[in-house]
């Protein structure tokens, strides 16, 4: 998934070269177009860091996520500030790795 219709492009390039099948779903991640309680694992990847307010995209995230799911955000270190300011301290315990951060957390 992916807001720009170009990325979608490329990622379904990517996969078509190595027979890798995969769904593309063009939409905003601060409004994202499934149920609610609908996804058992969760991977926000180089994506929080672009948004104007990460609160709505990780509240997106939780909506579909189901309970129990993990949810996994890798973004650039630069963006960790920011980016943890949409989560609760309880909720979290942030890793770094070189120039990115991931945090693991169950829904």
């Amino acid at each position: 998934m992916d807001a720009s219709r170009g990325m979608l492009r490329r990622g379904q390039a990517k996969c078509a070269s190595g027979n890798w099948p995969a769904s593309f779903v063009q939409a905003d991640a601060e409004a994202l177009p499934f149920a609610a309680a609908r996804t058992a694992f969760v991977l926000a990847m180089g994506v929080l860091q672009h948004l104007h307010d990460p609160r709505l995209a990780v509240a997106e995230l939780m909506r579909v996520a189901r309970p129990g799911t993990r949810l996994l955000v890798i973004d650039e270190h630069r963006a960790q500030k920011r980016i943890l300011a949409a989560f609760r301290p309880d909720q979290f315990q942030p890793q770094a790795w070189c120039e990115y951060f991931v945090l693991d957390l169950a829904v």
